[in-house]
Protein backbone atom coordinates (compact mmCIF):
# COMPACT_ATOMS: atom_id res chain seq x y z
CA UNK A 1 0.00 0.00 0.00
CA UNK A 2 1.18 3.72 -0.94
CA UNK A 3 2.32 5.77 2.02
CA UNK A 4 -0.54 8.85 2.44
CA UNK A 5 0.88 12.14 1.74
CA UNK A 6 0.66 14.53 4.61
CA UNK A 7 1.31 17.79 5.47
CA UNK A 8 2.38 19.71 8.45
CA UNK A 9 1.86 22.63 9.82
CA UNK A 10 3.39 25.45 12.41
CA UNK A 11 2.63 28.04 14.29
CA UNK A 12 3.67 31.56 13.19
CA UNK A 13 5.42 31.45 16.59
CA UNK A 14 7.60 28.72 15.47
CA UNK A 15 8.56 30.03 12.38
CA UNK A 16 12.30 31.04 12.79
CA UNK A 17 12.43 32.12 9.29
CA UNK A 18 14.16 35.82 8.61
CA UNK A 19 11.39 37.96 6.78
CA UNK A 20 12.03 38.33 2.66
CA UNK A 21 10.32 39.99 0.02
CA UNK A 22 11.37 39.50 -3.92
CA UNK A 23 10.87 42.82 -5.91
CA UNK A 24 10.00 41.71 -9.35
CA UNK A 25 9.47 44.61 -11.58
CA UNK A 26 8.35 48.24 -12.29
CA UNK A 27 5.58 48.75 -14.98
CA UNK A 28 3.47 51.94 -16.10
CA UNK A 29 6.77 54.25 -15.36
CA UNK A 30 7.68 56.45 -18.36
CA UNK A 31 11.05 56.22 -18.88
CA UNK A 32 13.43 59.28 -18.85
CA UNK A 33 13.79 61.22 -22.55
CA UNK A 34 11.38 59.59 -23.68
CA UNK A 35 7.24 60.91 -24.67
CA UNK A 36 3.64 58.86 -24.24
CA UNK A 37 4.01 58.59 -28.68
CA UNK A 38 8.07 57.38 -28.31
CA UNK A 39 9.47 60.81 -29.02
CA UNK A 40 12.41 62.44 -27.86
CA UNK A 41 11.57 64.93 -24.99
CA UNK A 42 14.25 67.54 -23.06
CA UNK A 43 15.09 67.45 -19.74
CA UNK A 44 14.15 70.16 -18.86
CA UNK A 45 10.67 70.01 -16.73
CA UNK A 46 10.74 66.03 -17.67
CA UNK A 47 8.33 64.39 -15.13
CA UNK A 48 9.98 60.83 -16.58
CA UNK A 49 12.41 58.31 -14.86
CA UNK A 50 15.59 57.30 -15.40
CA UNK A 51 17.13 54.73 -12.87
CA UNK A 52 14.89 53.31 -9.88
CA UNK A 53 14.89 51.56 -6.62
CA UNK A 54 12.79 50.17 -4.09
CA UNK A 55 12.80 50.93 -0.09
CA UNK A 56 11.29 48.07 1.88
CA UNK A 57 10.32 48.89 5.44
CA UNK A 58 7.66 47.47 8.00
CA UNK A 59 5.02 49.22 9.22
CA UNK A 60 2.95 48.37 12.25
CA UNK A 61 0.08 51.19 13.22
CA UNK A 62 1.65 53.72 10.54
CA UNK A 63 4.94 53.34 12.37
CA UNK A 64 8.01 52.12 11.15
CA UNK A 65 9.09 48.95 12.93
CA UNK A 66 12.81 48.56 11.92
CA UNK A 67 15.09 50.13 9.60
CA UNK A 68 14.16 50.13 5.78
CA UNK A 69 16.04 48.23 3.00
CA UNK A 70 16.20 49.18 -0.62
CA UNK A 71 17.26 47.50 -3.74
CA UNK A 72 20.44 48.96 -5.97
CA UNK A 73 19.16 51.14 -8.30
CA UNK A 74 17.60 50.14 -12.11
CA UNK A 75 17.17 51.44 -15.34
CA UNK A 76 14.13 52.30 -16.08
CA UNK A 77 12.74 51.23 -19.86
CA UNK A 78 9.37 50.41 -20.77
CA UNK A 79 9.43 48.17 -17.75
CA UNK A 80 11.97 48.17 -14.68
CA UNK A 81 13.16 45.33 -13.92
CA UNK A 82 14.84 44.36 -10.59
CA UNK A 83 14.24 40.86 -9.34
CA UNK A 84 16.14 41.21 -5.74
CA UNK A 85 15.53 39.59 -2.73
CA UNK A 86 15.28 42.11 0.56
CA UNK A 87 15.75 40.65 3.93
CA UNK A 88 14.09 42.38 6.49
CA UNK A 89 15.51 42.81 10.17
CA UNK A 90 12.55 40.58 11.36
CA UNK A 91 11.83 37.01 11.71
CA UNK A 92 8.78 35.77 10.72
CA UNK A 93 7.93 34.79 14.27
CA UNK A 94 8.10 38.40 15.74
CA UNK A 95 5.80 39.71 13.19
CA UNK A 96 3.05 41.36 14.82
CA UNK A 97 -0.91 40.71 13.14
CA UNK A 98 -1.31 44.00 12.16
CA UNK A 99 2.03 44.65 10.23
CA UNK A 100 2.49 45.73 6.40
CA UNK A 101 5.16 46.01 4.40
CA UNK A 102 5.21 49.29 3.04
CA UNK A 103 7.01 49.87 -0.89
CA UNK A 104 8.40 53.09 -2.05
CA UNK A 105 9.72 53.64 -5.44
CA UNK A 106 12.02 56.64 -5.87
CA UNK A 107 14.21 57.92 -8.70
CA UNK A 108 17.31 57.61 -7.86
CA UNK A 109 18.80 60.30 -10.43
CA UNK A 110 17.17 63.36 -8.04
CA UNK A 111 17.25 63.23 -3.96
CA UNK A 112 14.19 61.81 -2.54
CA UNK A 113 12.12 62.23 -5.45
CA UNK A 114 9.28 59.59 -4.51
CA UNK A 115 7.64 58.21 -7.58
CA UNK A 116 4.86 56.38 -5.77
CA UNK A 117 3.84 53.86 -3.14
CA UNK A 118 1.89 50.89 -2.15
CA UNK A 119 1.79 48.72 0.88
CA UNK A 120 0.86 44.64 1.25
CA UNK A 121 -0.43 43.12 4.77
CA UNK A 122 1.81 40.36 5.84
CA UNK A 123 -1.21 38.16 7.63
CA UNK A 124 -4.44 38.27 5.70
CA UNK A 125 -8.06 38.12 6.95
CA UNK A 126 -7.51 34.17 7.62
CA UNK A 127 -4.86 34.81 9.95
CA UNK A 128 -2.00 33.06 7.34
CA UNK A 129 1.09 34.71 6.24
CA UNK A 130 0.78 36.18 2.68
CA UNK A 131 2.77 34.55 0.15
CA UNK A 132 2.82 34.20 -3.38
CA UNK A 133 3.24 36.43 -6.61
CA UNK A 134 1.22 39.70 -6.20
CA UNK A 135 1.06 43.20 -8.29
CA UNK A 136 0.56 46.23 -6.46
CA UNK A 137 -0.76 49.51 -8.06
CA UNK A 138 1.52 52.51 -7.18
CA UNK A 139 0.74 55.54 -5.99
CA UNK A 140 2.03 58.25 -8.08
CA UNK A 141 3.99 60.39 -5.66
CA UNK A 142 3.48 58.92 -2.04
CA UNK A 143 5.31 56.59 0.33
CA UNK A 144 4.94 53.34 1.28
CA UNK A 145 4.51 54.18 4.69
CA UNK A 146 1.63 56.89 4.02
CA UNK A 147 -0.39 54.29 1.70
CA UNK A 148 -0.06 51.77 5.53
CA UNK A 149 -1.60 54.56 7.51
CA UNK A 150 -4.39 52.81 9.61
CA UNK A 151 -7.41 53.67 7.37
CA UNK A 152 -6.11 53.95 4.13
CA UNK A 153 -7.21 51.60 1.19
CA UNK A 154 -4.87 49.13 -0.31
CA UNK A 155 -4.27 49.72 -3.93
CA UNK A 156 -3.67 46.14 -5.77
CA UNK A 157 -3.76 45.74 -9.39
CA UNK A 158 -6.83 46.28 -11.19
CA UNK A 159 -5.52 46.41 -14.64
CA UNK A 160 -9.07 45.88 -17.19
CA UNK A 161 -9.23 42.97 -19.71
CA UNK A 162 -8.99 44.72 -22.96
CA UNK A 163 -10.55 43.18 -25.98
CA UNK A 164 -7.17 41.89 -27.62
CA UNK A 165 -6.67 40.03 -24.09
CA UNK A 166 -3.46 41.73 -23.80
CA UNK A 167 -3.52 42.03 -19.35
CA UNK A 168 -4.23 38.31 -19.13
CA UNK A 169 -1.41 37.12 -21.68
CA UNK A 170 0.90 39.63 -19.71
CA UNK A 171 0.12 37.77 -16.27
CA UNK A 172 0.97 34.58 -18.08
CA UNK A 173 4.23 35.62 -19.36
CA UNK A 174 4.68 37.11 -15.55
CA UNK A 175 4.04 33.43 -14.32
CA UNK A 176 6.12 31.26 -16.86
CA UNK A 177 9.11 33.73 -16.17
CA UNK A 178 8.55 33.11 -12.25
CA UNK A 179 8.36 29.52 -13.12
CA UNK A 180 11.61 29.92 -14.96
CA UNK A 181 13.37 31.67 -11.88
CA UNK A 182 12.66 28.96 -9.91
CA UNK A 183 14.63 26.71 -12.17
CA UNK A 184 11.24 24.45 -13.11
CA UNK A 185 11.63 24.67 -16.69
CA UNK A 186 14.77 23.21 -18.80
CA UNK A 187 16.88 26.23 -19.77
CA UNK A 188 18.91 26.71 -23.11
CA UNK A 189 20.47 29.88 -23.47
CA UNK A 190 20.04 30.95 -27.12
CA UNK A 191 16.50 30.30 -27.02
CA UNK A 192 16.17 32.01 -23.46
CA UNK A 193 17.58 35.10 -24.95
CA UNK A 194 15.34 35.02 -27.88
CA UNK A 195 12.13 34.47 -25.54
CA UNK A 196 12.89 37.45 -23.11
CA UNK A 197 13.68 40.22 -25.98
CA UNK A 198 9.96 38.68 -27.02
CA UNK A 199 8.53 39.41 -24.00
CA UNK A 200 10.31 42.70 -23.91
CA UNK A 201 9.07 43.61 -26.99
CA UNK A 202 5.46 42.81 -25.77
CA UNK A 203 5.71 45.43 -22.60
CA UNK A 204 6.72 48.50 -25.19
CA UNK A 205 3.63 47.53 -27.23
CA UNK A 206 1.69 47.45 -24.15
CA UNK A 207 -1.00 50.09 -24.89
CA UNK A 208 -0.50 53.51 -22.62
CA UNK A 209 -2.90 55.91 -20.96
CA UNK A 210 -4.64 53.14 -19.76
CA UNK A 211 -2.60 51.09 -17.18
CA UNK A 212 -1.61 52.03 -13.95
CA UNK A 213 2.13 52.40 -12.34
CA UNK A 214 2.31 48.73 -11.23
CA UNK A 215 4.67 47.11 -8.55
CA UNK A 216 5.21 43.12 -8.94
CA UNK A 217 6.66 41.66 -5.51
CA UNK A 218 7.08 37.74 -4.38
CA UNK A 219 6.82 36.52 -0.49
CA UNK A 220 7.71 33.52 0.33
CA UNK A 221 5.96 30.40 -0.05
CA UNK A 222 5.50 27.56 2.81
CA UNK A 223 3.53 25.84 5.30
CA UNK A 224 3.12 26.91 9.35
Amino acid sequence: MAAQATSRHFAASDVNLPLRIRIGAIEGVKPAGIGPCGEEIQPHGNRARSDLFVEAQLVVAGMSLGPAVRTVPHANQSTCSIHEWLTLPIRYSDVPPSAHIALTVYDAAAVAAVVGGCSVPLVDGAGAFSQGHKRLQLVLEETGIAIAQPGRPLHHSKASTSTSGFPSELERLEELVKQYQKNLMPRVAWLDKLTFQSIERRNQGAPTGVQPALLSIDLPEFEY
